[in-house]
């Protein structure tokens, strides 16, 4: 059904037809209309390049200067966090420009106000309130425009990097911030069964217990809330995981296999090319977004929905 819909001699082919590019396999058109997938899309050399990049450094920097067993104690640093934060300060750079001054004042307000309250009710209160904000005013407003500030700032504007609307993949990155002021909201109320906090020789048995076990109140520092934030595997399109989490698994680190490595990377690959055939022969995102399904029958545009959900999913 997706694919009789997809064909160029359907009715409604006309009405979305100028949404489609030219694409790869077997010389048909590519739905290439979603606005963040496209992004993602046409940048795809240059975030190879900087995944080439970050695993190299990232390999080295563990090697000759973090320590690959567990780092209990409040007083040791987490090496890699400091590693983290430095390389994605260069990646958000290259992707959005002067743009990272919106995000990392965004981020510093949102440390400010975990801070401020610590454990009072007004913590998560006026957290959720502000970071809704946030994603409203950032939709309101496209990402913002340093010209709409001052004029004199507008030269900043020329400098916007790869990916001109940050604000679009930021959506992601507002659940961080929420995860990183509720997880210090709850370290002020531990659970009754919750380990002491001089008591970390064990490492977290389960994921459950990474997720549940506060930190130690040193960890809940700015360098380590601005590593988890922007943390560069994960910041563009996640998952999310929770600080206590992240912090667990820099301090207790987990040992990955090889094999379990290839059998991930051959997952990706078949996602990534499962979305490619999908948008090469089922062009469910511009006919929604051309609402170009007159005449359709009820039977057909289930399962236009069907596969705006699928590729969402896959995204």
């Amino acid at each position: 059904v997706g694919y009789d819909l997809s064909k160029e001699t359907h009715p409604n082919y006309a009405k979305y037809s100028q949404k489609l590019e030219d694409g790869w396999i077997f010389g048909r058109k590519v739905d290439n209309s979603d606005t963040q997938l496209s992004e993602f899309r046409d940048n795809i050399p240059s975030l190879a390049l900087g995944l080439v990049l970050y695993l190299i450094s990232s390999h080295l920097f563990r090697i000759f200067y973090s320590s690959r067993f567990p780092v209990k104690l409040a007083t040791q640093p987490l090496k890699r966090a400091y590693f983290f934060l430095g390389f994605s300060a260069a990646f958000l750079y290259v992707l959005f420009g002067n743009s990272v001054i919106f995000i990392f004042t965004i981020l510093s307000l949102n440390y400010a106000i975990s801070r401020t309250f610590q454990g009072s009710i007004a913590n998560p209160i006026i957290t959720w309130i502000f970071n809704l904000s946030v994603l409203y005013l950032n939709e309101t407003y496209k990402g913002y425009h340093f010209k709409s500030i001052d004029e004199h700032l507008a030269f900043l504007d020329r400098n916007r990097g790869l990916l001109a609307r940050w604000d679009v993949n930021f959506n992601i990155s507002m659940l961080r911030l929420v995860s990183y002021n509720m997880d210090y909201y709850w370290s002020f109320y531990p659970p009754p069964n919750s380990p002491e906090r001089n008591d970390r020789d064990l490492a977290p048995l389960t994921e459950k217990d990474r997720i549940n076990t506060s930190c130690y109140k040193e960890d809940y520092n700015f360098i380590y809330y601005l590593s988890y934030v922007t943390y560069t595997p994960l910041y563009l399109a996640g998952p999310i995981i929770t600080y206590n989490n992240f912090i667990s698994q820099l301090r207790y680190p987990r040992e990955i296999t090889l094999k379990d490595t290839i059998l991930y990377g051959i997952r990706l690959l078949l996602a990534m090319l499962t979305m490619e055939f999908m948008l090469h022969y089922i062009y469910a995102v511009a006919i929604s977004n051309s609402k170009a399904w007159e005449n359709d029958t009820p039977f057909e545009l289930g399962f236009i929905g069907i596969f705006n959900l699928l590729y969402v999913w896959l995204k």
